[in-house]
């Protein structure tokens, strides 16, 4: 029994429709390497870039936490200078206490606000910051 030559026998050249399977089969044949292609290098590189893009997004997420959460920490530091002595010594020389502790910083928060006001207009004049 002699050996049959496959090549030979799958051999395209110059007939029409063997010639139209061989394309179909190399398409067939390439879709089954892009896939491979796509689960070996492009999933990694998406998830890459996915991780990258989570990763600055995060931190910038934390950033504005951990803003947040020292702005309330000094919130709370104030109130607690603030109205603590009322709960703790009652009477008029407390709240007297706490409405000048507000009016202070009420007036602390105009001057920097007058401050910051007037070193803006300084710079945009091209001149020093006025300290």
């Amino acid at each position: 029994m002699s050996r049959m030559d496959w090549k030979a026998f799958l051999e395209h050249e110059g007939d029409e429709i063997l010639t139209s399977l061989k394309k179909a089969e190399d398409a067939v044949v390439r879709a089954i390497l892009g896939i491979w292609l796509f689960i070996i290098k492009t999933i990694p590189e998406l998830a890459r870039t996915f991780l990258l893009w989570l990763q600055a997004k995060f931190a910038y997420a934390c950033r504005i936490a951990l803003r947040l959460a020292r702005i309330a920490g000094l919130l709370i530091a104030w109130a607690v200078i603030v109205f603590a002595p009322i709960k703790v010594y009652p009477g008029i020389i407390t709240v007297s206490w706490a409405v000048l502790a507000v009016v202070g910083s009420y007036w602390g928060l105009q001057r920097q606000f007058v401050k910051h006001q007037r070193v803006t207009i300084t710079e945009v004049k091209g001149g020093r910051n006025g300290r």
